[in-house]
């Protein structure tokens, strides 16, 4: 991806725009409770509307549905709070029930229904990525959390688009990991759920930091990799190995919870308040 284009080296004017986001937020009975990743996405769409595109396209994953529709993981509270933080610059926002819908909503930005209702899109099925693609102009990547994965809606897309360019999102996050020259002492704080997610993250970072705090799901591969037993918590097992490896090299850089909140819901997406 880092040799994309910049979004403000790309004309966009009268354009047909996909993009791809990471709008896959925490949630707390059917309502958002943390929508920063929605936030920090909104200078990317405001950039491609102010440029004078047609109609800005978003797809995005969320949850895991297990490539099957399940309403617990539709996009439509992503939908609303979308249209709550556009509507003071007058976007209007529409929601597509499928992603391969035939006739676009009017909406100025429209967000597609969640690509992992298709078991095509782990796959990178091209039919699937072709019709997915509506026939953009460009292809604006903004999901920097997904940039390893090889889907139908992050590189299966881009074979049937003619321009691509990474958005100013994943610009940010390259910047940061790329630089050189780090005020000491450097210390970095990385959460999620696999890791499998930020493998590229890690590498990157640990040869550099002074010390690296880890949070989230992500943990518990790495406390069982090193003897701990974490009962059903979310586990790589095809990541034991790495993660032991990774542990041992730098384990005096990495520091992991004493500590742990236990949810109820299966996924452990549920926020709970200690």
């Amino acid at each position: 991806m880092t040799s994309l284009k910049h979004l403000h080296e790309v004309d966009l004017k009268d354009k047909l725009v996909l993009l791809r986001a990471d709008f896959n937020v925490p949630m707390r009975n059917g309502i958002i409770a943390e929508d920063s990743r929605i936030r920090k996405t909104l200078p990317t769409i405001l950039h491609i509307l102010d440029a004078g595109a047609k109609q800005v396209i978003i797809t995005t994953h969320f949850g895991r549905p297990k490539g099957k529709v399940n309403e617990k993981y539709r996009v439509t509270p992503i939908v609303e709070c979308l249209k709550m933080l556009l509507e003071a610059q007058e976007v209007s926002v529409g929601y597509a029930d499928d992603c391969l819908i035939k006739h676009l909503p009017t909406q100025r930005v429209v967000l597609l229904e969640n690509t992992r209702f298709y078991p095509e899109e782990k796959k990178n099925e091209e039919k699937f990525a072709k019709a997915l693609a509506h026939k953009a102009d460009v292809f604006v990547f903004d999901a920097f959390g997904t940039a390893h994965r090889d889907h139908a809606s992050t590189t299966g897309v881009a074979k049937f688009i003619p321009e691509l360019c990474i958005g100013l999102l994943m610009e940010k996050e390259l910047r940061v990991l790329s630089l050189d020259n780090i005020p000491k002492p450097f210390k970095a704080i990385i959460g999620a759920a696999k890791v499998s997610d930020k493998i590229p993250v890690l590498e990157s970072l640990l040869p550099r930091v002074d010390k690296l705090l880890l949070g989230g799901a992500i943990v518990f591969t790495f406390l069982k990799a090193i003897g701990y037993e974490v009962g059903t918590s979310l586990v790589e097992d095809g990541e034991l190995g790495r993660a032991k490896k990774m542990y041992e090299k730098y384990k005096d850089k990495i520091i992991l919870p004493v500590d742990v909140v236990i949810s109820e819901d299966e996924e452990g997406r549920e926020i709970h308040t200690v």
